[in-house]
């Protein structure tokens, strides 16, 4: 019997767990599905960066290889424990971007 009781809050801690990862990862894909779409809508960050001359396939394509070139040139400067670290806090500001982009797009429905 108490081996029983051991192994259901066991089983109970994994299951809240699992459910908690699910809903991490799901607010960062809406966080990162959103971020990407208010990168290249077209009102959206780059054309307000690079102003409205310039298309939206070649703002995206000019940040594409911008980042590209950037993250290469910067994966051997940093350590293994600030890589950790850094990579952490990406996951959980696109979590909170995706709270917010779930946010706004159940706005309307509560109106």
């Amino acid at each position: 019997m108490l081996q029983d009781i051991k192994q259901f809050k066991q089983d109970y801690r994994v299951l809240i767990q699992s459910v908690v990862g699910f809903v991490v990862l799901a607010l960062v894909m809406i966080g990162v599905g959103g971020s990407v779409y208010r990168m290249i809508e077209p009102e959206g960050w780059l054309v307000q960066l690079f102003g409205a001359g310039i298309s939206s396939a070649t703002a995206a394509l000019v940040s594409l290889l911008v980042l590209t070139v950037l993250s290469w040139f910067t994966r051997e400067w940093v350590s293994a424990y600030q890589k950790n670290r850094f990579s952490d806090v990406v996951i959980y500001v696109f979590a909170g971007a995706g709270v917010v982009y779930l946010a706004q797009l159940l706005a309307p429905l509560h109106l």
